[in-house]
């Protein structure tokens, strides 16, 4: 009995790629995310088929996260001598 519903959970984690679940197929974090923790998603709402329960809070910190790396990545160029109209000039003014 126990065999069958591990190789039940195995076969739904397998078909749960990001790119079907609902509610995350269509976002623009899903490869960074990936949906979140599964056993976590399913502990909360019985199924792996569901956006995580922590959805909301990955949209608020990813763009900050990747905002703050990417000024990171400027001041680091900058340091080695990317000069005022390297790269950083591009990218504020939206070049």
């Amino acid at each position: 009995m126990s065999k069958t519903i591990l190789r039940q959970g195995e076969r739904e984690l397998a078909i749960s790629h990001v790119d079907k679940i609902p509610g995350c197929k269509d976002c623009k974090w899903r490869y960074i995310c990936g949906g979140g923790c599964a056993f976590q998603t399913k502990y909360n709402f019985g199924t792996f088929q569901h956006t995580s329960p922590y959805c909301g809070v990955y949209k608020a910190i990813l763009p900050v996260v990747v905002e703050l790396h990417a000024l990171q990545l400027i001041r680091e160029f900058q340091k080695k001598g990317g000069g005022e109209n390297g790269i950083s000039g591009h990218i504020t003014s939206g070049q």
